[in-house]
């Protein structure tokens, strides 16, 4: 966080410390937290942290916890209540995306979490969980709730997620304010059915104001004579140098392959957003 402050998560509680380099730093435990195993967590802003756990785990629970770092306490406030949603048991499996879609009236996509949902138990679901309407935490949540929607993936296990960025600018170095966040990310995970590794490409999709999300297609990284991943994908990086993409995999490797080409769905957006407005204004 600001300040060099650093969010420790430990087995049985969730530090707050002031260095981590400092030997003799210090640290402050958060009783709200106590005996519950968080697995991760991530930054929404400079007010506000969310901490992931699973039931799995003999300290774990099912729920998406919130911290307000202002205030430096639990708003007591649960993202998530829904027990066919299982998050993925790894300190991975969650994003930010802070694109903002022109055709939303309230900027509703201003701030868009998304986690990984993964089916550990009977009754819980594979599937990607989206929040939106993340300007109501500025609001300090007074009778207002986030918006969510959940995509079922069914055979498909999501393991991480990365949204997927362009880079505007036509000299490779040059990274000043010509990388863009798109509508666009990719889901690396296991599919059970085809018993392998894969990456697959989504598209958030807004309607009347509300957020869904919608399968684009699976992706091919390598040429024909590429077996597969022998085994789930657990992280995607994408530089924002080259757009290319770092992959790790339970099968002990790391891929370093190209950006995939979306050129085609981001120029089918545009022609449709062009004959969407032409035709409102004619």
């Amino acid at each position: 966080m600001e300040c060099n402050y650093f969010f420790l998560c430990y087995e049985n509680d969730i530090k707050l410390s002031l260095s981590l380099i400092d030997k003799n730093y210090s640290q402050y435990s958060f009783s709200f937290y106590k005996n519950v195993l968080m697995k991760s967590a991530i930054k929404i802003s400079d007010d506000f942290i969310v901490f992931k756990s699973n039931k799995v785990a003999s300290k774990g629970i099912s729920q998406l916890l919130l911290f307000n770092f202002r205030l430096k306490k639990d708003i007591s406030y649960k993202l998530n209540t829904e027990e066919d949603y299982s998050f993925i048991f790894s300190p991975l499996g969650q994003s930010l995306i802070t694109h903002k879609f022109n055709d939303a009236k309230e900027d509703i996509g201003n701030i868009i979490l998304l986690f990984a949902c993964k089916k550990y138990i009977k009754g819980q679901k594979n599937g990607i969980l989206l929040f939106y309407n993340m300007n109501n935490i500025n609001n300090k949540f007074k009778g207002k709730i986030l918006d969510s929607y959940f995509y079922n993936t069914n055979t498909f296990e999501p393991y991480c997620i990365c949204p997927f960025l362009i880079n505007e600018s036509k000299y490779i170095f040059d990274t000043s304010d010509k990388i863009k966040e798109t509508d666009y990310f990719l889901v690396g995970g296991f599919d059970k059915k085809r018993k392998q590794g894969m990456v697959k490409l989504y598209k958030i999709i807004i309607c009347d104001e509300k957020l869904s999300i919608e399968f684009i297609q699976d992706i091919k990284l390598f040429n024909k004579d590429f077996k597969g991943f022998n085994g789930p994908i657990s992280c995607i990086i994408q530089s924002k140098e080259d757009g290319n993409l770092l992959i790790t995999c339970w099968d002990g490797n790391v891929y370093l392959v190209e950006k995939p080409n979306i050129r085609f769905y981001l120029k089918q957006d545009e022609q449709l957003k062009k004959s969407a407005i032409d035709f409102f204004l004619h």
